[in-house]
């Protein structure tokens, strides 16, 4: 570039690895998870639940998702939330659809114990 433009700066090229160890370690890949044997045998015996927060509030005033997963089926619903507070209330309206429309009850919950999920009305 610099012989077919004028006042074009010169450009020095490192020789040598210049990546900080922390950014090294940020893209080493994580080794996956081990295999887990137990798996749910019927629809509904083991659900999964998170709930995570989106990065910008949506249009509607939503800042939160929660997700419910059939480990049987492989099926997930997902709820929009406006605060952490209606978790209870969507996890509610979850087992009454797996009621009625299933005609079953959830038998095994799975969650990361996240403060989501630590409450009187829980238990």
């Amino acid at each position: 570039m610099q012989k077919h433009t004028q006042h074009f700066p010169e450009i020095h090229f490192p020789t040598e690895d210049c990546v900080c160890p922390g950014c090294a370690l940020g893209k080493m890949p994580n080794r996956a998870f081990p295999e887990n044997e137990r798996h749910a045998s019927k629809p509904f015996e083991l659900v999964h639940s998170d709930l995570k927060p989106f990065p910008v509030t949506s249009y509607w005033k939503f800042k939160y998702v929660i997700t419910f997963y059939d480990d049987f089926t492989s099926h997930a619903w997902t709820m929009p939330l406006r605060s952490k507070a209606a978790a209870i209330t969507a996890a509610k309206d979850f087992l009454e659809i797996v009621r009625v429309q299933h005609n079953v009850h959830v038998i095994g919950w799975m969650s990361n114990a996240g403060g989501e999920y630590k409450s009187d009305l829980f238990d």
